[in-house]
């Protein structure tokens, strides 16, 4: 609630004109209470504070701060960081008045600078950035929703949401800042400082394959360099749509032979910024070839002749459905269905800020998949590899029609055309355990497949899950 500054009482007032004074401080003091938004504290705390008062029977300076740590208590528990009681209204009535400044964003300010620190002319559209800001599940209900923007209370899980939510466009580094509002008393402005990198750029990279030579050592496949060359322009028309593109070769030198494209398009918001569906649109032609993992060799198997699969077309979606309609006499059909559930439990409760280490998490995932229909080989799902069954290499464990992880084939191996499982001498189920480090971007990782007992250490870049 905005507190008022009263006007000084003149010394010379004569006794009707002091208590015409003091009932006009009564009228202004009425006037904000009836004036102030509703309290964010919730009935059982309110009713606890009452509670204090009525054990105690008389209001003392003791009494007032317990009241005053516990509202402040509920607050900053819930995230209101910026709320505090400020006052306890007029004392001389019969009844006692808690007077809470919550931290109402007043004003949300977006600046966009150049590398100096200069004010400048930025090129995200506004909305783009407004969306984030962001609808959080606030609170200890759960159920009420309310945005980080203008006219709303500052909550810290919310903004917390909000700055991953910004983090993920990649447009623009920020720095928020909440100076108090000095027009609207107890207020605060969210004002974010951004800035943009460059929209266009493109990058060559170069490779040499390294393979076991003599005695173990490490010796190049070819003195022929491969390589990558790519572009990206982001950000087209300040509404997050980017173009990318890159070309791949194993042989710069000759690059025909296995010479791989693609070029992307990517439309964000098709129904509109701030439409919830939040569609995104995607075109891209592409000439792909890959080793397939589906014909790996199991432990038995010393080496197997590389099966590539070769990819090219044009596809276009919003929705994409793993649907196979094919060409031919026998005219195959088959469907391809995955769901994967991640779960974060938070085992500790450790204090935030700067500088905090974080809350230790257990992190349950399950990952189910599934086919009906005429399933291509190359198409099954693999067993093992970092995003499978860590401490596996890609497609060590096994090939099938249906997956659940821990990995487990589900016994369906056999029905892929070939059975491939069976021929590279395959498990066709596993486990692993490990530990692993997140080293910037890269993560570490030492995992043993419970199989043969080895370990071994991968470093991957980004998030696991």
């Amino acid at each position: 609630m905005p507190q008022s500054k009263p006007i000084e009482m003149d010394p010379d007032m004569t006794e009707k004109e002091r208590l015409e004074y003091h009932r006009s401080l009564e009228r202004d003091y009425r006037r904000r209470i009836e004036r102030s938004r509703p309290c964010l504290l919730p009935i059982p705390v309110q009713r606890e504070t009452l509670q204090m008062l009525r054990q105690q029977g008389k209001v003392s300076a003791r009494l007032l701060q317990r009241i005053r740590d516990r509202v402040q208590q509920w607050y900053h528990e819930n995230g209101y960081a910026c709320a505090q009681v400020v006052n306890f209204g007029n004392l001389h009535t019969k009844e006692v008045v808690c007077e809470v400044v919550e931290g109402v964003i007043t004003k949300l300010v977006i600046q966009f600078q150049d590398k100096l620190g200069n004010i400048c002319e930025g090129k995200t559209q506004l909305p783009v950035i407004e969306r984030e800001l962001t609808e959080q599940v606030l609170g200890i209900t759960m159920h009420d929703v309310e945005m980080l923007r203008p006219g709303q209370v500052f909550n810290v899980q919310a903004w917390n949401q909000a700055e991953r939510n910004m983090k993920s466009l990649a447009l623009f580094n920020f720095e928020p800042n909440l100076p108090p509002d000095e027009k609207n008393e107890g207020g605060i402005i969210l004002e974010l400082k951004l800035q943009e990198p460059k929209q266009t750029f493109a990058e060559v990279s170069t490779e040499w394959s390294i393979i076991p030579g003599r005695g173990g050592l490490p010796t190049l496949a070819s003195i022929q360099p491969g390589g990558t060359v790519s572009f990206e322009h982001r950000n087209i028309k300040g509404l997050n749509r980017s173009l990318l593109g890159s070309v791949t070769t194993s042989n710069f030198l000759n690059p025909q032979d296995d010479l791989a494209f693609k070029l992307e398009y990517v439309h964000p918001y098709l129904d509109g910024v701030y439409n919830p569906r939040n569609r995104t649109f995607r075109a891209s032609c592409f000439n792909s070839r890959k080793l397939s993992p589906v014909f790996t060799g199991g432990p038995g198997i010393e080496e197997v002749p590389p099966i590539w699969v070769d990819r090219a077309g044009v596809k276009a979606n919003i929705t994409e459905l793993d649907q196979g309609l094919g060409i031919g006499t026998k005219f195959p059909f088959f469907n391809r269905h995955q769901l994967t559930v991640t779960r974060f439990l938070q085992l500790k409760q450790v204090e935030e800020g700067a500088g905090k280490p974080p809350p230790p998490v257990l992190v349950l995932h399950g990952h189910y998949g599934g086919c009906v229909g005429d399933l291509p080989s190359y198409d099954a799902f693999t067993l093992g590899g970092p995003y499978s069954v860590r401490g596996y290499n890609m497609g060590e464990l096994g090939a099938a029609r249906n997956i659940l992880e821990h990995g487990n084939d589900l016994g369906s191996s056999k029905d892929v055309k070939g059975n491939p499982t069976e021929v590279y001498r395959r498990m066709g189920h596993g486990s692993s355990y490990g530990a692993g480090v997140k080293l910037g971007l890269v993560r570490a990782e030492y995992a043993v497949d419970q199989n043969s007992g080895t370990g071994a250490i991968f470093f991957r870049f980004g998030e696991r899950f």
